[in-house]
């Protein structure tokens, strides 16, 4: 769901602010939203976790 909304949205922005064409804007987007998604996945998987303690040596 998040990335169906920055992309839509992102879509949007760069259309209307930048004069992005159309096509073009969505390809960015969905390229933007694939790194996006996988560091927000990450981190609410994550959360809360303790990092495991280093052995010692």
């Amino acid at each position: 769901m998040v990335n169906l909304t920055f992309t839509t949205v992102g879509s949007v922005l760069l259309v209307e602010a930048a004069g992005v064409d159309e096509r073009y804007a969505t390809l960015i987007m969905g390229i933007a939203a694939v790194p996006l998604t996988f560091v927000l996945t990450r981190y609410v998987l994550t959360a809360g976790r303790e990092q495991p303690a280093a052995p010692p040596g």
